[in-house]
């Protein structure tokens, strides 16, 4: 008995002393996981919107005025954007004591650019199933506009809401604006009120 248990010991000793010696000759050698985020840069980002959209003008002393308009923005930042505008309308007859007149139908060619600046963010929901961010910014637009003959410069004041949902975006905006036309300015037409709502997708 005492021999066998000096054998056993013996092999025990042994086996241990390789299983030692093999287990300081392994290479540790991990593996490097995928992360994925080498996938952001191909993530389509939104740089601005382009839409169109119908406006309504009315003057100190002119009818209300339809026209449809152009738009496009460029997102500058996190709350800045720039913008820029091509409107049509027209006028109906316009005639005072002067001998000053507006055809029936002259037509009125707006071009413009501005700055937008978010003032307010949140978010709206419909019964807590659906979300879309908005926005409610100001906005500040100069340019040109052309009646008929003659032209003019165009400045104007306004305030915009926007809506955004996953691949469109909606607008709703009013503004207080002003024409440097001399034969508009005689009529009473060169500056007044316009509100406006466009629809549009990003790119």
């Amino acid at each position: 008995m005492k021999f066998s248990t000096a054998v056993a010991i013996c092999a025990f000793f042994f086996a241990s002393t390789a299983s030692a010696e093999r287990s300081s000759t392994d290479i540790y050698d991990p593996q490097v996981k995928y992360s994925g985020l080498e996938d952001l840069d191909s993530v389509e980002r939104q740089h601005g919107t382009i839409g169109i959209g119908f406006s309504n003008t009315v003057a100190e002393k002119d009818e209300l005025k339809p026209g449809l308009n152009l738009s496009a923005r460029y997102f500058a930042g996190e709350r800045w954007y720039v913008t820029g505008e091509l409107g049509f309308s027209s006028f109906f007859d316009f005639t005072l004591d002067k001998g000053l007149v507006l055809e029936e139908r002259e037509q009125v060619v707006l071009t413009t650019a501005g700055v937008g600046y978010a003032l307010l963010q949140g978010t709206a929901s419909t019964f807590g199933e659906h979300t879309f961010p908005w926005l409610m910014a100001v906005e500040v637009a100069m340019g040109s506009q052309e009646t008929g003959d003659t032209r003019g410069r165009y400045t104007a004041l306004g305030l915009s809401w926007q809506l955004n949902t996953t691949n469109y975006w909606y607008s709703f905006g009013t503004r207080q604006y002003r024409v440097d036309d001399q034969r508009l300015k005689a009529l009473g037409a060169n500056e007044g009120i316009q509100w406006n709502m466009s629809f549009g997708i990003y790119y």
